[in-house]
């Protein structure tokens, strides 16, 4: 016998499939994002979605709030600013339950007139994504399943972006993703400083960033004496120690060559020069195979939301020069330069050609 569908069980169905397909359709990671909170919210008619990126950090936890939607009365589905949250501690208490749980469990906290439900999904680099729904009633089992299925498949996606942005030798972020990551995290500074001033927790840090470039020292001796397999050696083993040595909310760039872009954030300058050169340190210390002793000159400048890529890379750029220029092995700030007048500020055009 031929079991029938009905009407309500095809209306889910075509549903869900025309969000996985626009799920599946996007390239971009905040468009990733928003797609699967527009499933997440029409699945379980949501009256606010949110997700939130969550790292692990020396034993406290570090959160960032990504996307927020919230459903009209009309059906429409629009993207809403963040709204301090009423009580602080209890958003941190629930980010650190679910955190603690294996991925695709459902939390759930009955509210006044409305249900909050939480869950995540971990993803490849460790972090992990959590999904909040307020809805007016529990989430069904079908409700549940849904949403499952649409966190596997962002999170399947999210790992195919990932690969293509990646350095095929290193493993680091290649040049073609640095422009857009720059500005997602100029465009993400005042928010996250916004939001951090709300939970005033010393879990979350927010609001400032770095930005270096480092160099390796005589890299085309290493090339011509050694050959250039000794010479992607090199390039593997510093991008492994760069992995090693910074942060999960970091951001590391091979740019090409023998030169790497780092992306410090939620960090002052002060504390971003003592990490640089504490990296810097460690690579004069280690002894490698067959070549003996490496060096890296590092420049960097703070990041911030006022000034466009080419500028911000023109100043991290001089400042390495000058470590390079005043005997290698050194890690310089281009602002410390400025104040010491060892640099002269100009007005930037915008347009600068690096390495």
């Amino acid at each position: 016998m031929i079991e029938q569908e009905s009407d309500g069980t095809r209306l889910i169905v075509d549903s869900a499939v025309r969000h996985f397909v626009d799920i599946s359709s996007n390239t971009d990671r905040l468009h990733l994002a928003r797609a699967m909170l527009i499933a997440a919210t029409e699945m379980t008619a949501g009256v606010q979605v949110e997700s939130y990126d969550v790292l692990q950090r020396d034993g406290g936890l570090v959160l960032r709030r990504k996307l927020a939607l919230a459903s009209m009365e009309s059906g429409q589905v629009i993207e809403t600013l963040y709204t301090p949250d009423s009580s602080p501690q209890r958003l941190l208490d629930q980010f650190g339950r679910v955190f603690s749980d294996p991925p695709g469990l459902f939390h759930t906290t009955a509210m006044a007139d409305s249900v909050e439900t939480w869950t995540a999904v971990s993803l490849e680099d460790h972090s992990m994504t959590i999904v909040s729904m307020v809805t007016p009633f529990r989430l069904t089992a079908c409700q549940m399943q849904l949403v499952s299925g649409s966190l596997l498949i962002y999170k399947n996606f999210l790992n195919l972006i990932d690969y293509s942005e990646r350095d095929s030798l290193t493993g680091l972020l290649n040049r073609k993703t640095f422009d857009k990551y720059l500005h997602e995290v100029q465009n993400s500074l005042v928010a996250e400083l916004h939001f951090a001033g709300d939970l005033r927790s010393k879990v979350i840090e927010c609001g400032q960033a770095a930005l270096a470039i480092l160099d390796i020292d005589h890299f085309k001796k290493v090339n011509d004496t050694y050959g250039h397999l000794f010479g992607d050696e090199v390039l593997i083993m510093i991008a492994n120690r760069m992995k090693q040595a910074f942060r999960s909310n970091d951001r590391l760039f091979r740019f090409g060559g023998e030169e790497f872009v780092i992306v410090l954030k939620n960090i002052s300058l002060d504390q971003a020069g003592a990490v640089l050169d504490r990296f810097r340190a460690d690579i004069e210390k280690e002894p490698f195979s067959h070549i003996g002793k490496i060096s890296v000159s590092i420049g960097f400048t703070e990041l911030n939301n006022a000034q466009p890529a080419a500028a911000l890379l023109g100043h991290a750029d001089e400042a390495l020069y000058f470590s390079k220029d005043h005997g290698r092995n050194q890690v310089h700030c281009y602002e410390d330069l400025i104040a010491a007048g060892k640099l002269t500020s100009h007005v930037d055009s915008g347009e600068i050609e690096l390495f």
